[in-house]
C-alpha cells in the first residue's frame, strides 16, 4: 500500500499541472510564416527582445506562471528610444505580446523549430 501511495504522489508531481513553465527565451515566428527576421520572427533573450524593426533591453524581469513582464526601453527607427513595459503570455504553445498595454498586431507567435 505504501508503495502505491508513493507511486501516485510521484505521478501527480510529474504531471503537467505541477510542471514549471518552459522558458520563452528563443526564437518565435508569426503564425504560418518562416522563422526568419525578414518574415517577422522575434528573438527573445533573458533581458532582451528584438526583430528586424526594433530592439528592447530590459532592466528588470518578473514571471508569474506563464506570463513574463519586462521593464526597460525599446528602440525603433520611427519613434526612437522609449520606456517600455512588455508583457508576454504563453498559452497552448502560442506567445502573445503587449507593449505598454497595446497588443502586438503581429502575434500570436509560435516557437521556431530548433
Amino acid at each position: 500500500m505504501r508503495r502505491s501511495v508513493i507511486a501516485i504522489i510521484a505521478l501527480a508531481i510529474a504531471s503537467p499541472a505541477f510542471a514549471a513553465p518552459k522558458t520563452i527565451v528563443g526564437k518565435w515566428k508569426m503564425l504560418g510564416q518562416q522563422c526568419t527576421v525578414t518574415a517577422g520572427a522575434i528573438e527573445i533573450g533573458p533581458k532582451s527582445l528584438g526583430s528586424d524593426e526594433y530592439v528592447c533591453r530590459f532592466k528588470n524581469v518578473s514571471r508569474s506562471g506563464y506570463t513574463v513582464t519586462w521593464n526597460g526601453t525599446c528602440q525603433d527607427p520611427y519613434s526612437g528610444s522609449q520606456r517600455t513595459r512588455v508583457v508576454a503570455t504563453e498559452k497552448s504553445g502560442r506567445l502573445y505580446l503587449s507593449y505598454n498595454g497595446r497588443r502586438d498586431a503581429n502575434g500570436p507567435y509560435e516557437r521556431c523549430a530548433r
